[in-house]
Protein backbone atom coordinates (compact mmCIF):
# COMPACT_ATOMS: atom_id res chain seq x y z
CA UNK A 1 0.00 0.00 0.00
CA UNK A 2 2.79 2.47 0.85
CA UNK A 3 4.46 1.80 -2.52
CA UNK A 4 1.43 3.09 -4.42
CA UNK A 5 0.33 6.74 -4.55
CA UNK A 6 -3.36 5.81 -4.33
CA UNK A 7 -4.24 9.23 -2.85
CA UNK A 8 -2.62 11.00 -5.81
CA UNK A 9 -0.40 13.18 -3.64
CA UNK A 10 1.66 15.72 -5.55
CA UNK A 11 5.26 14.56 -5.12
CA UNK A 12 6.46 16.93 -7.83
CA UNK A 13 8.18 16.07 -11.07
CA UNK A 14 11.48 14.59 -12.18
CA UNK A 15 14.06 16.64 -14.04
CA UNK A 16 12.60 15.14 -17.21
CA UNK A 17 9.22 16.64 -16.35
CA UNK A 18 7.59 13.26 -15.62
CA UNK A 19 5.20 13.27 -12.66
CA UNK A 20 6.37 11.34 -9.57
CA UNK A 21 3.75 8.81 -8.47
CA UNK A 22 4.02 5.14 -7.52
CA UNK A 23 7.34 3.60 -6.47
CA UNK A 24 9.03 2.04 -9.48
CA UNK A 25 9.47 -1.65 -8.72
CA UNK A 26 12.51 -3.69 -9.78
CA UNK A 27 11.97 -6.06 -12.71
CA UNK A 28 11.88 -9.14 -10.46
CA UNK A 29 8.76 -7.89 -8.62
CA UNK A 30 5.51 -8.13 -10.56
CA UNK A 31 3.40 -6.23 -8.02
CA UNK A 32 3.93 -4.26 -4.78
CA UNK A 33 2.71 -7.31 -2.87
CA UNK A 34 5.24 -9.47 -4.71
CA UNK A 35 8.00 -6.99 -3.82
CA UNK A 36 7.05 -7.15 -0.12
CA UNK A 37 6.79 -10.96 -0.16
CA UNK A 38 10.20 -11.44 -1.75
CA UNK A 39 11.89 -8.97 0.59
CA UNK A 40 10.21 -10.53 3.62
CA UNK A 41 11.43 -13.98 2.54
CA UNK A 42 14.95 -12.62 2.17
CA UNK A 43 14.95 -10.83 5.53
CA UNK A 44 13.56 -13.88 7.30
CA UNK A 45 15.94 -16.31 5.59
CA UNK A 46 18.52 -18.41 7.38
CA UNK A 47 21.27 -16.68 5.38
CA UNK A 48 20.29 -13.23 6.67
CA UNK A 49 19.85 -14.56 10.21
CA UNK A 50 23.30 -16.16 10.04
CA UNK A 51 24.93 -12.92 8.84
CA UNK A 52 22.89 -10.22 10.59
CA UNK A 53 25.56 -9.77 13.24
CA UNK A 54 28.00 -8.65 10.52
CA UNK A 55 25.63 -5.87 9.48
CA UNK A 56 25.15 -4.84 13.12
CA UNK A 57 28.94 -4.60 13.52
CA UNK A 58 29.15 -2.31 10.47
CA UNK A 59 26.21 -0.03 11.29
CA UNK A 60 26.15 0.08 15.11
CA UNK A 61 29.27 -1.75 16.20
CA UNK A 62 33.03 -1.78 16.33
CA UNK A 63 33.37 -1.62 12.52
CA UNK A 64 31.64 1.76 12.34
CA UNK A 65 34.72 3.85 13.15
CA UNK A 66 38.48 3.60 13.30
CA UNK A 67 40.80 0.90 12.02
CA UNK A 68 38.10 -1.77 11.71
CA UNK A 69 35.89 0.59 9.67
CA UNK A 70 38.79 1.28 7.30
CA UNK A 71 39.56 -2.43 6.95
CA UNK A 72 35.86 -3.09 6.23
CA UNK A 73 35.55 -0.28 3.65
CA UNK A 74 32.95 1.32 5.92
CA UNK A 75 34.17 4.92 6.16
CA UNK A 76 32.01 7.98 5.51
CA UNK A 77 32.51 11.74 5.30
CA UNK A 78 33.44 13.10 8.73
CA UNK A 79 30.31 15.28 9.06
CA UNK A 80 28.10 12.17 9.02
CA UNK A 81 29.49 10.94 12.35
CA UNK A 82 27.75 11.88 15.58
CA UNK A 83 29.64 14.49 17.59
CA UNK A 84 32.12 15.40 14.85
CA UNK A 85 30.88 18.98 14.52
CA UNK A 86 29.31 21.45 16.94
CA UNK A 87 26.92 23.47 14.75
CA UNK A 88 26.40 26.07 17.50
CA UNK A 89 30.11 26.89 17.55
CA UNK A 90 30.25 27.79 13.83
CA UNK A 91 30.18 31.60 13.69
CA UNK A 92 30.46 32.11 9.93
CA UNK A 93 26.84 31.99 8.64
CA UNK A 94 27.88 30.64 5.21
CA UNK A 95 29.96 27.86 6.76
CA UNK A 96 27.14 27.03 9.17
CA UNK A 97 24.56 26.82 6.34
CA UNK A 98 26.95 24.70 4.26
CA UNK A 99 27.56 22.32 7.18
CA UNK A 100 23.84 22.03 7.92
CA UNK A 101 23.11 21.43 4.21
CA UNK A 102 25.77 18.68 4.11
CA UNK A 103 24.18 16.94 7.08
CA UNK A 104 20.62 17.45 5.79
CA UNK A 105 21.40 16.10 2.33
CA UNK A 106 23.67 13.19 3.21
CA UNK A 107 22.37 12.18 6.63
CA UNK A 108 24.16 11.02 9.73
CA UNK A 109 25.73 7.74 10.76
CA UNK A 110 23.72 6.11 13.59
CA UNK A 111 24.98 6.23 17.16
CA UNK A 112 27.71 3.64 17.72
CA UNK A 113 26.15 1.27 20.26
CA UNK A 114 28.76 -1.51 20.43
CA UNK A 115 32.32 -0.20 20.57
CA UNK A 116 34.44 -2.98 21.98
CA UNK A 117 33.50 -6.37 20.63
CA UNK A 118 31.78 -8.17 17.83
CA UNK A 119 28.04 -8.59 18.02
CA UNK A 120 27.26 -12.28 18.68
CA UNK A 121 26.17 -14.50 15.82
CA UNK A 122 22.70 -15.97 16.00
CA UNK A 123 22.85 -19.69 16.67
CA UNK A 124 21.40 -21.54 13.68
CA UNK A 125 22.54 -25.15 14.10
CA UNK A 126 20.64 -26.42 11.04
CA UNK A 127 21.83 -23.73 8.63
CA UNK A 128 24.08 -24.99 5.84
CA UNK A 129 24.31 -22.73 2.79
CA UNK A 130 23.77 -24.56 -0.46
CA UNK A 131 26.27 -23.89 -3.25
CA UNK A 132 23.44 -24.59 -5.70
CA UNK A 133 20.97 -22.12 -4.24
CA UNK A 134 18.55 -20.56 -6.70
CA UNK A 135 17.88 -17.56 -4.50
CA UNK A 136 18.09 -14.07 -5.99
CA UNK A 137 19.82 -13.08 -2.75
CA UNK A 138 23.14 -14.77 -3.42
CA UNK A 139 26.33 -13.14 -2.21
CA UNK A 140 27.53 -10.73 -4.90
CA UNK A 141 31.23 -11.14 -4.05
CA UNK A 142 33.60 -14.12 -3.94
CA UNK A 143 34.12 -15.89 -0.63
CA UNK A 144 37.59 -14.33 -0.23
CA UNK A 145 35.97 -10.89 0.01
CA UNK A 146 33.79 -12.01 2.92
CA UNK A 147 36.75 -13.60 4.69
CA UNK A 148 38.54 -10.25 4.37
CA UNK A 149 35.75 -8.15 5.89
CA UNK A 150 34.85 -10.63 8.63
CA UNK A 151 38.34 -11.51 9.85
CA UNK A 152 38.81 -11.25 13.58
CA UNK A 153 40.94 -8.47 15.08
Amino acid sequence: EFLMNSNNFNFGVKQSGAKIGDVQLPPWAATPEDFIRINREALESDYVSAHLHEWIDLIFGFKQRGRFAVESYNVFYYLTYEGMVDIDSIKDPDMRRATEAQIDNFGQTPTQLFKRRQHPCRNLPDYTPSPHSTSIFKKPYPQAYYRQITKSP
